[in-house]
């Protein structure tokens, strides 16, 4: 392999560890490989351009619009109030609330960070005013919100099967036994770490005459959040929709619920969400086509080869090559955030790690559970500085908590996820016959 590409490589991984903005670190890279490797526009532009010739490069704004109409329209309040009718009254009950609102939440929005957003600024402050813990909250809600990179539609696996070419209904499949074991996770945690808590004040019984008609009150205002993944998930696994057709019938319904029901969504509010959506896919087209060039001098140069053969020097058994590649994807994601490790890994490793029998669907499955714990853990952390700013607590605070959910939750998730791949292959196979 050239000297060039070792350099592009170090100074790729450098600049996106300093920070600088992806699209120019990766519009540089392909530069200076093109220059050095004498590599012709000609031979690079088709193939770039044929992966932004794809129907996932719909779905990626159209979800990330509907994300902004649920964010807006109040959808996020009446799934609380819903939820709350169940948990309400346990010890922990608000903190296994948000666990499964973020869950609840991501599978309508895809998005981690709308779910942190919504789901914060309506559970945080009930949270407090209950006696819990901020820190503990906020570390928890940063947790949480990640629920929305694997329960479908998920925005971090679009980009994962944009990249590789991969199934898109196969690999949102694959995620969620994963993400309902998470969900579940959290809420044990919850339970055992608040349940001997004196400060926590349980909400007050409602008298018994007002239950019944109060539980229809709550549940007829939240029947059309609820509604929301059964529509748009039961049209693309029912085969009547692509996941491109989808996203369009999710943006629409979302758009009816909330400027016509909730009354939330106001015309700015559209106006604010089409322009970040245009800037959005806007950078993620020009990552992506920077991203394909790369990856095609990559491949002429033999990349894949040599790390092909990096791992069979360490063996090539497949758990020790889960092994080191799940150390090297939390290290990429505590250095990095999501978007740029899996633009980096995801075109490099899948190849090579099917060659060793592991199925891309399932490293699909992996690669997300890493990332979002990546997400959670320092330096980089995003989404933990983005749930201590929500919260409004500080982040050293928030680190214990933080620590005991990636040792106690994380960490055997991911463990049980590298060594029983049908926790993310069994989904894809009954509802899809993968593999068969």
């Amino acid at each position: 392999m050239a000297w060039y590409v070792y350099v592009s490589l170090i100074v790729l991984i450098t600049l996106l560890i300093l920070g600088l903005p992806i699209p120019l670190v990766m519009f540089g890279t392909t530069l200076f490989l093109v220059v050095c490797g004498g590599y012709s526009i000609d031979f690079l532009f088709p193939n770039a351009y044929s992966k932004l010739n794809s129907m996932t490069m719909v779905a990626f704004p159209l979800f990330i619009i509907a994300g902004g109409f649920i964010e807006k329209g109040g959808i996020g309040e009446h799934l609380v109030n819903f939820v709350n009718l169940f948990l309400g009254r346990v010890k922990g009950g608000l903190a296994m609330m948000m666990s499964v609102c973020c869950g609840v939440f991501g599978a309508i929005s895809g998005s981690s960070f709308a779910a942190e957003t919504v789901i914060g600024e309506l559970m945080i402050p009930r949270m407090n005013e209950a006696g819990y813990d901020n820190a503990v909250s906020s570390s928890l809600l940063a947790s949480t919100c990640m629920l929305g990179s694997f329960i479908p539609p998920s925005g971090m696996m679009l980009v994962f099967c944009w990249l590789t070419n991969q199934p898109v209904l196969a690999c949102f499949l694959a995620t969620m036994v994963p993400g309902l074991v998470l969900m579940i996770g959290f809420c044990i945690w919850s339970y055992i770490r608040f349940k001997n808590d004196p400060n926590i004040i349980i909400e007050s019984q409602v008298p018994k005459g007002k239950r019944l008609s109060r539980a229809i009150r709550v549940t007829w205002k939240s029947i059309p959040a609820l509604l929301f993944p059964v529509f748009v998930l039961g049209s693309i696994y029912s085969g009547l929709c692509t996941p491109s057709e989808a996203a369009a019938i999710s943006v629409l319904y979302a758009m009816v619920v909330g400027l016509f029901i909730y009354k939330k969504l106001r015309a700015k509010d559209c106006v604010q969400i089409f322009i970040k959506t245009c800037c959005s896919a806007g950078v993620c087209g020009f990552m992506v086509f920077c991203v394909s060039m790369v990856s095609r001098i990559f491949m002429v140069e033999n990349l894949n080869s040599m790390v092909e053969g990096l791992l069979n020097s360490i063996g090539g058994n497949r758990y020790v090559i889960l092994l080191c590649v799940n150390i090297l994807l939390i290290l990429f994601g505590m250095f990095l955030d999501d978007s740029s490790a899996m633009y980096i890994c995801a075109p490099i490793l899948t190849p090579v790690l099917a060659k060793f029998g592991i199925d891309p669907v399932h490293f699909a499955a992996i690669m997300v559970v890493n990332l979002g714990l990546g997400c959670i853990t320092p330096p980089c952390a995003s989404v933990l500085f983005m749930g201590a700013r929500v919260g409004k607590s500080s982040l050293t605070k928030m680190l214990p908590s933080t620590y005991s959910l990636i040792l106690f939750v994380w960490l055997p998730m991911l463990i049980l996820l590298t060594l029983v791949p049908d926790i993310a292959l069994w989904l894809p196979r009954v509802v899809l016959g993968y593999g068969t």
